[in-house]
């Protein structure tokens, strides 16, 4: 199976992308572009939620349940 490595790198759809922009490539490797930043993306969406969510359960214990929520309100 050929790998993007394999590719070489004129051809590569992310440099084709940088070099030409999005006209340059095929429907499906826009997709795998997306997919590929998206895939990049998802992980720090959840390590922010799970700081978020520390945050909130300090300032919870910090200043009491109920000024946390007035604040998370605000």
């Amino acid at each position: 199976m050929k790998t993007i490595e394999d590719m070489p790198e004129h051809s590569r759809p992310r440099e084709k992308l940088r070099e030409k922009g999005a006209s340059a490539l095929t429907d499906e490797e826009l997709v795998a572009e997306i997919e590929a930043e998206r895939a990049l993306l998802e992980p720090n969406r959840k390590l922010v939620e799970l700081f978020e969510k520390k945050i909130q359960s300090n300032l919870a214990e910090i200043w009491g349940e109920e000024n946390s929520r007035k604040e998370a309100q605000e």
